[in-house]
C-alpha cells in the first residue's frame, strides 16, 4: 500500500531531509505514525507454504500496481501478511488487526513520488528467499 507519512512536530525543525538517508524496511504499527493512504490494500506476493520444498517460485521478482485513490506525496511503501491456515481461519496483521505479536512493514522510498488521484504506482518486490522483501523500485506508471 503506497502511504504517505507526516512529520512529528519537533519543535519547528523540519526532519524530512533526513527521510533520503533511511534505507530498507522497518517494522512499524501504522496506527502509531501521522500518514495517508494513498491506495488501496492489494496482494503482492503468495506463497504455498504445502508446496514441496524444492518449490522455488516464490524467489525471484515480481511487480505489484497499486492504484492511486487519493493525491499527496508517495514517500513509503507498507505491507504485511494474511496468512490462511485453512479454508476458515486467517491470521492477519493488517492495520487494525487484533494481532500484535507482528508488526506492518515500510520500506521507504529514497525518492518520493508526486501522485494524483488515478495515477498507477509500479513497484517491483524482490524476494531472495531470505527473511525480507525487498522493494527494488517504485514508479509512476506512464
Amino acid at each position: 500500500m503506497a502511504v504517505e507519512f507526516f512529520p512529528p512536530d519537533c519543535g519547528g525543525f523540519d526532519f524530512r531531509a533526513l527521510d533520503a538517508l533511511r534505507e530498507g524496511y522497518a517494522p512499524l504499527r501504522l496506527h502509531t505514525v501521522s500518514h495517508a493512504c494513498l491506495s488501496t490494500p492489494t496482494s503482492a506476493l503468495k506463497i504455498q507454504f504445502g508446496a514441496p520444498a524444492t518449490d522455488t517460485s516464490a524467489a525471484g521478482e515480481s511487480s505489484v500496481a497499486l492504484a492511486v485513490v487519493r493525491r499527496g506525496v508517495c514517500n513509503a511503501i507498507v505491507w504485511w501478511f494474511d496468512l490462511h491456515l485453512d479454508e476458515v481461519e486467517t491470521l492477519s496483521v493488517a492495520p487494525g488487526s487484533v494481532v500484535r505479536t507482528w508488526k506492518q512493514n515500510v520500506h521507504y522510498l529514497t525518492k518520493p513520488l508526486t501522485v494524483e488521484r488515478g495515477d498507477v504506482i509500479d513497484a517491483a518486490i524482490l524476494n531472495h528467499q531470505d527473511d525480507n522483501l525487498h522493494i527494488s523500485r517504485a514508479v509512476i506508471r506512464e
